[in-house]
């Protein structure tokens, strides 16, 4: 016998979502900018719902997806804040696995400014065939309409559950305080509440490495640079969580629980402290009031023990209860 030549050619007549997934590092929230995992499958299926295994990335021109996102029904869809974080998507004897651990909501274009919260936010998929014209079926989502679609006014399918977006920020505050007590420091991390920043208590989840937080000593990576010397003595950075795999400081309640050992011997002074956040850009800010909400450094902590003088600028103090 002898092989005939290929006969025309197979494609499938529809393509449905199997299974899907969008996961946050914190169960409560997650940081706009903050990567979070994201998985699904796309089967392609003939019309009577099988795979249809030749169908493959070297068949030819293969769908094109995109995402849309909506708030709680707003109406608006801010797919475009959404990257899944993987440029090439393959498929393999008809289906399309996705996996990625870097999927990202980020923040407003151009300026990083903070808005929402966005307590609600679903992800959803289309797909463009232009290569077969076979669509996406089940679709349940139009994330730029205000109202629950139905039928054909549905233009994407919803992947997962929602998610909690937040606009993060970190927050290191100057302390002063008697040299007979310890120092208490106010490092937190904070969300946009929608009309100011507020304590995230709902944060057990953020860590930052101890190498990107400077000491006079030097980062905190080593253990002997907590230590800071005043004059004749020396006081001790304090944290609730330091751990050693990798080596971090975790946050709980949205609070390091910062302190700083009251100084031996009575000593006075005063110290900086400064943390970079290069790797964090989710807990950026526009500290230095330029307009572009991406500092990679938080202002600069200065910690004193002893008789606070006040600054220069300052003429009057008035305490209110």
């Amino acid at each position: 016998f002898t092989l005939s030549d290929t006969i025309g050619r197979f494609y499938p007549h529809r393509f449905e979502l199997s299974g899907g997934s969008i996961v946050s590092n914190c169960s409560a929230f997650a940081y706009m900018g903050q990567p979070v995992s994201l998985n699904y499958t796309i089967q392609a299926k003939s019309i009577l719902g099988t795979i249809p295994s030749n169908y493959n990335s070297a068949y030819g021109a293969m769908p094109t997806l995109t995402y849309v996102a909506e708030n709680s029904e707003s109406g608006v869809n801010l797919g475009g804040r959404f990257t899944d974080g993987l440029v090439s998507k393959i498929w393999t004897a008809g289906v399309l696995t996705f996996a990625s651990t870097n999927a990202i909501f980020g923040r407003q274009a151009t300026t990083g400014a903070p808005d929402g919260p966005f307590s609600g936010l679903l992800v959803g998929l289309q797909l463009s065939d232009t290569f077969d014209s076979r669509s996406l079926q089940n679709l349940n989502m139009n994330a730029s309409s205000s109202t629950v679609c139905s039928g054909a006014a549905c233009n994407a399918i919803s992947i997962g559950s929602a998610l909690n977006m937040r606009y993060g920020r970190l927050r290191l505050d100057d302390a002063f305080g008697p040299e007979s007590a310890r120092l208490p420091v106010g490092f937190t991390t904070e969300y946009w509440s929608g009309s100011f920043f507020t304590k995230n208590t709902d944060d057990n989840c953020t860590k930052i490495l101890r190498s990107v937080i400077m000491y006079p000593a030097g980062n905190i990576l080593s253990p002997a640079n907590l230590n800071v010397n005043l004059g004749s003595g020396t006081t001790t950075g304090n944290y609730g969580s330091l751990l050693n795999t990798p080596i971090e400081i975790a946050f709980t309640n949205g609070d390091a629980l910062h302190f700083f050992s009251a100084p031996t011997g009575g000593a006075t002074g005063s110290f900086n402290v400064d943390v970079n956040l290069t790797s964090y850009p989710w807990l950026r800010f526009d500290w230095d009031q330029s307009g572009v909400y991406d500092d990679a450094n938080l202002p600069t902590a200065r910690f004193g023990f002893g008789s606070y003088r006040g600054h220069d600028r300052i003429i009057y103090w008035r305490e209110r209860f």
